[in-house]
């Protein structure tokens, strides 16, 4: 069984879609149910607002999913390759 992990690269590209969709921290983050805190810790790092890295990474590629995007293929061939 793969450990899933919200890696450096998903969190670049959920910054850089929800910037070139102009869409606020605070409106994404009052969408989601999130503080502005855990949104800006999915795009810049950090685990403190988060309960495990599971659910960093469930909430992350939930706003990937937002912007039409879907990780979770990408990250099991990753981690199987590994």
């Amino acid at each position: 069984m793969s450990t899933q992990v919200w890696l450096p690269k998903d969190a670049e590209q959920l910054k850089e879609l929800r910037e070139a969709a102009q869409t606020d921290i605070s409106i994404l983050a009052r969408m989601y149910s999130l503080s502005i805190t855990q949104i800006k810790q999915l795009e810049d790092g950090g685990e403190s607002s988060f309960y495990s890295p599971a659910i960093k990474y469930a909430t992350g590629r939930k706003l990937l999913m937002h912007f039409g995007v879907d990780r979770s293929e990408e990250h099991t061939s990753e981690l199987q390759s590994h």
